[in-house]
């Protein structure tokens, strides 16, 4: 097979992480693969350094002609096309409107129901789209009813590398490297500061947390548009020595090994690649129930759950996870078993699958 990948993101997240996943494992598969990639995008150097054949674009917008010709005609050398973003989904509409005729598969993995508007569902409703692969069945259940037939929305969980993860890598010196007691336990979450991952609640549960009585170290370990306003809030609750934002770090393996908890506070979730991650790394978890979350974490048999927005109920499950030896035991083990069930050649197997039925 010949598949023509769209990634229209300028910076990388779990997303993209996904996409490089799946191109690694379809070409271990034997299969080949083209990619278009937005101009000076964090996805284009990945390919110049993995030296994947790939060509740029601007990917302005729906209404990029110049973007949505180029797709077009790179679709004319391939069996498919995936597309992977919303942006992509209207660049992918637009090259129909100007001939494009290959199959194409769309992934989904935002958490909020597709706009009612005329454009939307034109896009949701193109002839082309062969399946619409949903991260969780949270999205698929938002998204089947936008598309011209239900049955072609399904979930394929995302994968991760669990090479990569694993309870065997070494721990970072945390505590070492940042002048923290040995015995106080760490408790952080790796993501990008974006607006959906809700670090003003993660802010507050340390907030909470400590005004019980609890000891601990947290950690914001990303980089993004918010970290000016949560460094401000973090500051206005008082919790400047009991948080530690390091910035972007290469070492995020060793880091989730050092963890005591993974604490994820977001409140719109497609699935969690950071709670697979944290799983794998033996690293137990405590988060909200938003999005695909529950459909990793089972509350008292692969982590804790509290509602969207509870920074209570969130400082109340971190102290039970520290303190209850059993459940603590539990969760790890259970979480170790779901990111067995997550690993990325078993996910990119299952979009094989899509793809041969697409062609068929």
């Amino acid at each position: 097979m010949r598949i023509l990948h769209l990634s229209t993101e300028r910076s990388w997240r779990g997303g993209e992480q996904q996409i490089a996943y799946l191109i690694e494992e379809t070409l271990a598969a034997g299969h080949e693969v083209h990619i278009m990639s937005r101009d000076g995008s964090a996805f284009s150097e990945y390919c110049r350094a993995q030296k994947l054949p790939f060509t740029e674009s601007g990917m302005s917008g729906a209404l990029d002609i110049v973007s949505a010709r180029r797709l077009n005609r790179l679709s004319k050398g391939v069996d498919l096309v995936h597309v992977h973003s919303g942006k992509g989904h209207d660049l992918l509409a637009t090259a129909y409107i100007l001939g494009l005729r290959k199959p194409a598969i769309l992934s989904r993995r935002v958490d909020f129901p597709p706009k009612p508007n005329p454009w939307s569902r034109f896009k949701y409703r193109l002839p082309i789209i062969s399946r619409c692969i949903c991260v969780s069945d949270a999205i698929r259940k938002m998204t089947a009813h936008a598309l011209r037939d239900e049955g072609l929305a399904m979930t394929i969980h995302s994968g991760i590398d669990r090479n990569r993860f694993a309870p065997s890598i070494q721990g970072a010196a945390l505590h070492d490297e940042f002048d923290i007691p040995r015995q106080t336990p760490l408790i952080g979450n790796v993501s990008a500061l974006a607006p959906h991952k809700d670090y003003f609640t993660f802010v507050d549960t340390v907030r909470a947390f400590i005004d019980k009585g609890n000891v601990g170290h947290f950690f914001i370990i990303g980089e993004g548009e918010e970290r000016k306003a949560i460094e401000a809030y973090i500051e206005k609750k008082g919790c400047t020595n009991h948080i530690t934002m390091t910035g972007f770090r290469e070492d995020v393996p060793a880091i989730l090994s050092a963890l005591d908890v993974f604490l994820i506070t977001s409140r719109t979730e497609g699935l969690g690649t950071s709670v697979l991650d944290a799983m794998a790394s033996s690293c137990p978890v405590v988060a909200t129930a938003a999005g695909g979350i529950p459909e990793l974490v089972s509350h008292g048999k692969t982590g804790l759950l509290a509602q969207v927005g509870s920074s209570e109920q969130l400082a109340d499950s971190l102290a039970r996870m520290l303190n209850e030896d059993t459940l603590m035991r539990t969760c790890i083990q259970g979480g170790l078993m779901v990111a067995e069930q997550h690993d990325k050649a078993r996910t990119a197997g299952r979009t094989f699958q899509v793809y041969t039925e697409a062609l068929n």
